[in-house]
Parts: C-alpha cells; sequence; structure tokens
C-alpha cells in the first residue's frame, strides 16, 4: 500500500509544482533537496526512535507523519504567490523525508532480524520486487489520476491510501515490535 501511494504521490508531485504552482525547475530542485534534508535528520534520529518506541512503532510514526506530509502538500496554496508555495511545498517534503528517513532503518532493521539469515536473501528479493512493481503500477495511476482527478484530488487520494497504509501497520502484529523480541 504504501509503494502505491508513494509511487502516485511522487509522480503527481512534479506536474503539482511545475504546472499548478508554477515553482519553476529552481523552485522544484528546492523542494526535492527538502525532503533530502529531511531525510538526513530522520536517518539521524531513528535509531534513537527506535530504541525508545521499539522498531514497530517507529516505522507507523513514520507512515502517520509520511501521512501528514501529504496532505500539507495537498493543502499547499497555489494563489498566494510562489514563494508560499515554495515554503510550504518545501516543509511537506522535508516532513515526508523525515518520516522517511525515521521509518526506513526501523523497518529494515526488523524485517532483517525477524527473518532467518538463510532467508534473508529471497525475503528482501521477493519484497523489492513487489514494491518495485507496485511503484510502477502506482506512477502509471499517478497520471491517470492526475488528468481524471487533477493534481489536488490525486495527491488527496495518495494521503489516504497512506494512512492505509500507516492503519494496516498499526493493526498488525508489528505495533510495539522491537528488534529484540525477534526470534533467533
Amino acid at each position: 500500500m504504501w509503494f502505491l501511494a508513494n509511487s502516485v504521490a511522487v509522480t503527481v508531485l512534479g506536474l503539482f509544482a511545475l504546472r499548478a504552482l508554477d515553482l519553476g525547475a529552481a523552485g522544484y530542485g528546492l523542494v526535492l533537496a527538502a525532503a533530502g534534508a529531511g531525510g538526513f535528520a530522520g536517518a539521524l534520529v531513528a535509531p534513537a526512535v527506535g530504541r525508545r518506541l521499539g522498531e514497530g512503532d517507529a516505522m507507523i510514526l513514520g507512515r502517520l507523519l509520511c501521512t501528514l506530509a501529504w496532505i500539507l502538500a495537498l493543502l499547499t496554496p497555489g494563489d498566494h504567490g510562489a514563494a508560499l508555495a515554495l515554503v510550504v511545498l518545501g516543509a511537506a517534503q522535508a516532513l515526508y523525508g523525515f518520516a522517511m528517513g525515521l521509518e526506513d532503518p526501523n523497518e529494515m532493521g526488523y524485517w532483517q532480524a525477524l527473518t532467518p539469515r538463510e532467508l534473508l536473501g529471497r525475503v528482501n528479493a521477493s519484497r523489492r520486487t513487489v514494491n518495485r512493481s507496485v511503484a510502477v503500477v502506482g506512477a502509471l495511476l499517478g497520471g491517470l489520476l492526475a488528468a481524471g482527478l487533477g493534481y489536488r484530488g490525486a495527491l488527496a487520494l495518495a494521503a489516504l491510501v497512506f494512512l492505509g497504509a500507516a492503519l494496516v501497520t498499526a493493526a498488525s502484529p508489528v505495533r510495539g515490535a522491537r528488534v529484540g523480541d525477534a526470534p533467533a
């Protein structure tokens, strides 16, 4: 679910920033750079958050923050000038990057601790294949949704799917999970 929402949102982001908000190439580059800076900050705090909350709850928090980031992106004003749009969309992407930087190390650490060593290669290859395949479908879907629902409509739908991914994770055994609890 997360990869589907992500590929829809990231596909629509470029169109939204360049066409609807008219940020131009440099503005769009700054928005993407904000995501990178947020990702770096999230990765810096990921181990501490994982230790404090547990890796499972850190993953859920990251997914909820990701949802919030795309809601903020969706709410970026387009009629108050490019500067305000750049600040709001940049903040949304910084939060998105932070959420991914927080979630990814905790998720991968937990998966790798949970998976028996002799199956790590197969499990990771299978997960990556499914995720990347869904991403291709989501990118196509993102373009179709942007054409049919408009940029904001497509982003709203992506945010709902992000929320669904967070809720599915929160309702799963991942909630409260810690690497130390994984079977050896």
